[in-house]
């Protein structure tokens, strides 16, 4: 699709501001989706690429849980939380360049959705801004908002996500 423009936001604030001055925003993380959530339409759109929102925060060993920010990609989540032998087990094809904010926004799933479903049910919470620049945390009870609407109910900004224990695949 055709953008207005394309805006770049390296921290939480500055996607605020964003969402604040314009009236149409259309997230996008990695790209790789495949229903057209992260398409502009018409050049009317701003395009909020998140990909630089990528800080990995709190990990939490004892609780199995990780706090990250929309743009990290899921394999190097993978490679951050593989030293202390964990995992995240939600495995789309597209791994080396989904971002966890992307797999929220569309609740991926991939080849172990049988064993683990779907990214929602790996959320402890996330963090979204809404409509008017407000920054929310949204627990597991208000996770059906957000989760699978790709990004037309707010932004997801950061998440804690839980992990398992690393398995040995072939």
């Amino acid at each position: 699709g055709k953008a207005l423009d394309v805006f770049h936001p390296k921290t939480v604030e500055e996607v605020r501001g964003k969402v604040m001055s314009s009236n149409r925003i259309v997230p996008r993380g990695g790209g790789t989706g495949l229903a057209g959530g992260a398409v502009p339409q018409n050049g009317l759109d701003i395009v909020l690429y998140l990909s630089n929102l990528i800080r990995i925060g709190k990990f939490d060993s004892e609780r199995y849980t990780i706090v990250v920010e929309a743009g990290v990609i899921l394999d190097e989540l993978q490679g951050a939380v593989a030293r202390h032998g964990l995992e995240f087990p939600v495995n789309p094809s597209s791994h080396e360049v989904c971002t966890i904010g992307g797999m929220i926004a569309t609740d991926a799933v991939g080849s172990r959705a049988v064993k683990y479903g779907r990214t929602s049910n790996w959320i402890r919470w996330i963090e979204v801004i809404d409509g008017m620049g407000n920054l929310h945390r949204k627990g597991v009870t208000e996770l059906s908002d957000y989760t699978g609407m790709e990004g037309i109910t707010g932004v997801i900004v950061r998440a804690c996500l839980k992990l398992s224990p690393l398995k040995k695949r072939t």
